[in-house]
């Protein structure tokens, strides 16, 4: 017997007897859900940041990508010429 406070309704309940862990009830589970469904919760994130990260990761792929390209480029005229 494991008890345990709902972190909705803060009552103390057996968290081995409920199906709405880690809530009291079904209730309180929904209850928390729809917290998030509008927006009353929320992650904190930095969009401009986040979006400046990804753009970075974005650039830093195509560059790759672009270096990977020149290089068989290179290797194949190197091959043709020395053939």
């Amino acid at each position: 017997m494991a008890l345990i406070k709902c972190p909705k309704c803060q009552r103390i309940f057996d968290s081995e007897k409920s199906e709405a862990m880690p809530f009291c009830s079904r209730r309180c589970r929904l209850a928390d859900l729809n917290g998030w469904f509008s927006e009353e919760f929320s992650i904190p994130l930095d969009i401009e940041a986040e979006f400046e990260r990804r753009a970075e990761e974005a650039l830093a792929g195509e560059l790759e990508a672009e270096v990977q390209a020149t290089d068989r480029v290179s290797r194949n005229n190197l091959r043709k010429k020395n053939s």
